[in-house]
């Protein structure tokens, strides 16, 4: 069964694909019970991670206020201006060039911290990142949008704030306080959190996929085109500026992951909700959602061996 659940976790982008894939040609699938219940798949990915994450390194990666805030600098400077030049390099709908710039402002995605635990990265460090980012996001997605092209996205700040409390925070710590009050008692089963949190990952994806196929048929090959750049330009960005920083091996797959994947499904949210006579605008962020998960998967490939036979 562990071997069987090592598997499971090294085929994630597989899954993860195959949901997409379903949810777009039956969207019907994913709705009712799991399109309304988001944040509770999005709770019981971080509990999994909490169960699997080493409480000596966590509290190793919080001391390091400093990788905390170059990291998250790197957040808001490299994709949004990646965005930007993209849309002043090509030719495209001012629709579209908005779309693409708030998929290039939004904050780092929770399910990359499901990533970086696959990929033998930092998760407490993609923890971090991803935490400060979001709580960062109502004045900085604003305000680079508004610099860059010059509309101003509004953010309901508290309701985000109790969202990141509740399906992040909170399920994170009661999975960490799960692990160490059952000790080595948790050990033989640590395989199969991961397994619960990729299966929840996958569920959210095939949600946001359901919920915007109709837009996904719509996509131009330019428009794709310009998410595959968006994508790359923040791993390998991501990746190179780790070096910058000296994190070690393990901190750059995460940098890079968590830099090169956005909260793509927030950035269809703000879409439909501020710019509802421009439907296009949603468009870069619904693609971007599915596309990043699968680049990224790519530093998971490397990493075969179980858990807690790795040492970063």
């Amino acid at each position: 069964m562990k071997r069987l659940l090592t598997v499971v976790n090294r085929l994630f982008p597989v899954w993860v694909v195959a949901g997409c894939v379903w949810a777009f040609y039956r969207p019907e699938v994913f709705s009712g019970f799991l399109s309304d219940r988001v944040t509770l798949f999005f709770a019981v990915t971080m509990f999994g991670i909490g169960v699997a994450l080493e409480l000596p390194e966590a509290e190793k990666s919080v001391r390091r206020v400093d990788k905390i805030l170059l990291g998250t600098l790197a957040q808001f400077s490299i994709m949004p201006l990646a965005a930007y030049s993209l849309t002043r390099m090509v030719d495209i709908q001012p629709e579209l060039a908005l779309g693409l710039v708030l998929t290039g402002c939004v904050p780092g995605a929770m399910s990359s911290n499901v990533l970086a635990y696959i990929a033998r990265g930092d998760v407490a460090y993609s923890v971090a990142l991803t935490t400060v980012s979001t709580f960062l996001s109502p004045w900085v997605t604003p305000a680079l949008t508004l610099v860059l092209l010059g509309d101003r996205v509004d953010i309901p700040y508290l309701g985000m704030m109790m969202t990141i409390i509740e399906s992040v925070l909170l399920p994170l710590a009661g999975g960490m306080l799960f692990r160490k009050v059952l000790g080595r008692r948790v050990e033989p089963f640590l395989e199969f959190f991961p397994a619960l949190s990729v299966a929840a990952i996958v569920v959210i994806c095939s949600v946001v996929v359901s919920r915007n196929a109709g837009m996904i048929r719509e996509a131009t090959l330019s428009l794709f085109w310009l998410v595959v750049l968006l994508n790359a330009a923040g791993m390998a960005g991501g990746f190179v500026f780790g070096g910058l920083i000296r994190l070690s091996p393990a901190g750059r797959r995460t940098l890079a992951i968590e830099i090169g994947m956005q909260n793509a499904g927030m950035g269809v949210v703000l879409a439909l909700t501020h710019f509802k006579d421009q439907s296009a605008v949603a468009l870069p962020s619904a693609i971007f959602t599915v596309w990043c998960i699968v680049t990224a998967s790519i530093f998971t490939i490397k990493q075969l061996r179980p858990a807690h036979e790795v040492r970063n």
